[in-house]
């Protein structure tokens, strides 16, 4: 009922306190929301079973990847990185942010491991796994141009992934809510 259904989200929330940044973005509330459609409890056994079932997530996207002939084409990663643009030129003073995101942009499209203008999905998947594992510590914050135009590079790639390989997207945004 909704009634327990507020009761349950208030307890988690008490359980898993987070931060007041995260209760103003909405982001505490999805966490709440994910924990509790999960199973998941504000313990370690909680934090096992949820890196469990991210590990499963994983495991089932490497496998849709793994067989694909499919390849992502190094400009259409490139919306992304047009918005990362688009808001840092709106400043008083844009040229070093502008300068920052451009050379993220360039030194992707002269990436060592991607010759050509295209890459198959596997490669585009480590260097979007790469890049968020480097970059796990900034997400959900705004950082500098540069680490802004790497996130959307990431962000572009994923999308790009999303769009070559049927079922993908919905097995990201699982683990992402994970």
């Amino acid at each position: 009922s909704p009634g327990l259904d507020a009761v349950a989200r208030r307890l988690m929330q008490r359980a898993l306190k987070p931060p007041l940044h995260e209760l103003k973005t909405g982001q505490a509330a999805k966490a709440i929301q994910t924990m509790l459609d999960e199973g998941i409890n504000v313990t370690p056994g909680g934090v096992a079973k949820l890196q469990d079932k991210i590990s499963l997530l994983n495991e089932e996207i490497a496998k849709k990847l793994a067989s694909s002939t499919a390849e992502v084409e190094k400009a259409s990663v490139y919306g992304p990185v047009k918005e990362a643009l688009d808001k840092f030129a709106k400043q008083v003073n844009p040229q070093s942010d502008l300068k920052a995101i451009n050379q993220a942009w360039q030194r992707f499209i002269n990436h060592p491991l991607v010759s050509g203008p295209k890459m198959p999905v596997q490669t585009a998947q480590e260097l979007k796994q790469g890049t968020y594992r480097v970059l796990r510590e900034k997400y959900g914050e705004l950082g500098t141009a540069e680490t802004e135009g790497q996130k959307a590079i990431a962000r572009g790639l994923k999308e790009d992934i999303a769009k070559q390989i049927p079922g993908i997207s919905e097995l990201n945004k699982s683990e992402s809510e994970m």
